[in-house]
């Protein structure tokens, strides 16, 4: 019995998480931003763990566009902090993932690895809003 291992087979993301994030993000919520907060657990039992921001309520979705947000100083604070908070609480950041448009009002899809590359490829694309930001982490073992 000493080679049985046990894993978190659809175990959702702990409520004191969701919570955490939530609050995270109450201030933006009143500038018309919302979070939606979703976890997986894949076939090799790592659990995964999105962060989408977007202008569009999850809860009340509908086949509308989300309209374009600027990532302001309040933004990027709550992203470092949702970074921050997951890291401490056993996540990685995978990947982000974006929809964008530049000077031009070009929308295009884009990915950064972190916080720090999403910074930079603001800097080199031009992208000036944001349709939505997600942010992937996975559960480090």
């Amino acid at each position: 019995m000493k080679c049985l291992q046990t894993y978190k087979l659809f175990e959702k993301v702990d409520v004191e998480i969701t919570d955490y994030l939530q609050d995270i993000f109450l201030e933006l919520q009143d500038k018309g931003l919302y979070m939606h907060i979703q976890d997986s657990t894949h076939l090799k039992y790592v659990s995964h763990l999105s962060v989408m921001i977007s202008t569009i309520d999850m809860v009340y979705w509908s086949n509308k566009t989300a309209k374009p947000f600027d990532i302001t100083d309040d933004v990027w604070a709550s992203l470092e902090h949702i970074d921050g908070y997951l890291t401490d609480m056993g996540y990685k950041l995978d990947y982000i993932s974006f929809d964008a448009s530049d000077s031009d009002d070009i929308s295009q899809k884009d990915s950064a690895d972190d916080l720090d590359d999403l910074k930079r490829l603001i800097g080199v694309s031009g992208y000036n809003s944001f349709h939505s930001i997600t942010l992937k982490y996975k559960e480090v073992k």
